[in-house]
């Protein structure tokens, strides 16, 4: 990212919000959508957004009994993770992957540049690593105490945190989330032991099948097909008098909503809150705190590795099991950041991944503004570029004192991108090589519509519009160095519970006065 900022129009993906007979008239006419959804059907709830939350919010409530939508703007392909089979690996690089979308243009922001999101069912669901870690208790006591302590556990009684871990675990079955997942990670622990180095495995939500191949926790599998509207964007919310009017495609198709939740990513968040704030008169803020991880690491290739392993469970090995793993060194005050060990074969040998995952400095956010006519800006000021910097320093002195421990010395010179320095390891065998992945390139962007804050409630709903409901990382206060899937998940499961028990039950709009549509100039 740099400093300044720059007006751009991103691709929006829940359509353009914006519904005039100028816009009809530039974008052609109505495509006329003909299968799936009845017209002016109603549901308990909407869901806007089909990817990791927004399928965990609709999968709960159908659970309790709700008659819940989910809609997207992308196509549906599936629901396989794309980490199951090997002709879909490919798709992890977001530019062999036909479903990115970036943020910005890719010359706009530096070091934000390959942001994006992925525009299908499932989303970035369907390309997660999997790795389920719980915001730090030093971050998390900077959110609400009503919110972190229902993530955390009680005396009591278990917190959302544990109970979804719980859950995890049995999806993933024998072992759960948190023991080694084959021999290979034993031995790579039982190494790192000789170095005096506690690493426990990388507590992950996936499965591995006898051919080494896994795939991530989502719930977009257990959707029936007819809850799922595919290549639907959202053109307009309508609050009623009674719920909300949901136009796809304009007015192609209406579905009829008690609540809505909105389950884009934080960027689409805070696009779509932002609009709706402007159409109601509400107070909006000029701009919008957003945060991502930063991620410092090494790449050190090894040849000629036996790629057998075996699953830990059963003991038996199986030659075509790749020698994969993860392990987690816990984190590191110091660098502020989670510190992890991983390998994975390549070109008959083992890449050697060692990588720390950082919080990005809290009192110097990247500030995102939306124009009138929908385009963001995203401004970074000096004094964040120079703490990012500065965090990266710290993170280097952290991955260089463990790998010293490990007898790995790590490479000077000019810190690039991972593939730079993944190449840069294959061509010198045994050597290890930094890289920098800056805010931006780790897709964890967060934060700007604070759960608990001047927009939402603790509860997650839009304070100037009752019945509008946001999910996902844009809710977080602070982000911590963690990996953001687990929170977000479990933020979910407290909305479904919510929602399900009938906190924020539909009623007559007395306490509102919204003489316009959302998203929508007359």
């Amino acid at each position: 990212m740099v400093s300044g900022g720059a007006s751009v129009a991103a691709d929006w993906p829940f359509g353009l919000l914006i519904q005039t007979e100028g816009n009809l008239q530039r974008h052609g006419q109505r495509r006329l959508i003909s299968e799936g959804t009845p017209r002016d059907r109603r549901y308990d709830v909407v869901v806007i957004g089909a990817g990791l939350v927004g399928c965990e919010v609709a999968q709960r409530l159908r659970r309790q009994g709700a008659d819940v939508m989910v809609i997207e703007a992308g196509p549906h392909r599936g629901h396989r993770h794309i980490g199951e089979r090997a002709e879909t690996e490919y798709l992890e690089n977001r530019d062999t992957d036909p479903d990115f979308r970036a943020y910005f243009p890719f010359d706009s922001h530096a070091g934000l540049g390959s942001a994006g999101y992925r525009r299908r069912v499932g989303g970035r669901g369907l390309y997660w690593r999997g790795i389920v870690l719980p915001i730090e208790r030093r971050a998390l006591d900077d959110w609400p105490a009503e919110v972190s302590n229902r993530l955390a556990d009680g005396p009591n009684q278990p917190g959302s945190y544990a109970r979804l871990i719980s859950e995890l675990d049995q999806w993933v079955g024998v072992g759960g989330t948190s023991a080694p997942r084959n021999t290979c990670e034993s031995r790579m622990l039982d190494k790192l032991e000789d170095f005096g180095l506690h690493a426990v495995p990388t507590p992950r939500a996936v499965r591995t099948g006898v051919d080494g191949r896994w795939s991530a926790y989502s719930a977009v599998g257990e959707l029936p097909s007819e809850c799922v509207r595919s290549g639907a964007p959202v053109t307009a919310i309508v609050p009623e008098s009674r719920g909300f009017r949901v136009s796809i495609d304009f007015d192609a198709c209406v579905v009829m909503a008690d609540r809505v939740v909105l389950a884009g990513g934080a960027f689409e968040n805070i696009k779509l809150v932002d609009s709706m704030l402007l159409e109601v008169n509400a107070s909006r803020p000029s701009e919008y705190p957003v945060f991502d991880h930063v991620a410092t690491g090494s790449v050190m290739f090894e040849p000629n590795v036996t790629s057998g392993s075996a699953d830990a469970s059963s003991g038996s090995v199986d030659p075509r099991v790749p020698a994969e793993g993860s392990v987690w060194l816990g984190y590191v005050p110091e660098a502020d950041s989670n510190l992890f060990f991983e390998q994975r074969p390549m070109h008959g040998g083992v890449v050697h991944d060692s990588w720390t995952m950082g919080e990005y400095p809290i009192h110097s956010p990247a500030l995102l503004t939306v124009s009138r006519d929908r385009g963001l800006t995203l401004d970074v000021p000096a004094r964040s570029v120079a703490a990012v910097s500065e965090l990266h320093e710290r993170q280097i002195h952290a991955l260089r004192a463990a790998l010293d421990r490990c007898g790995i010395d790590l490479a000077g010179g000019a810190v690039g991108g991972y593939r730079a320095a993944e190449e840069l390891a294959l061509g010198n065998p045994g050597a290890a090589f930094p890289y920098f992945e800056p805010p931006g390139d780790v897709d964890h962007e967060s934060s700007g519509l604070a759960i608990g804050g001047d927009l939402v409630s603790t509860e997650g709903e839009l304070r100037a519009i009752p019945g509008i409901y946001v999910s996902g990382s844009a809710l977080f206060p602070r982000p911590g160095a963690a990996n953001p899937s687990l929170t977000s998940l479990a933020l979910a499961a407290q909305m479904a519970i919510h929602l399900g028990s009938g906190g924020g039950a539909v009623s007559p709009r007395n306490d509102v006065s919204i003489d316009r549509e959302l998203g929508v100039s007359k």
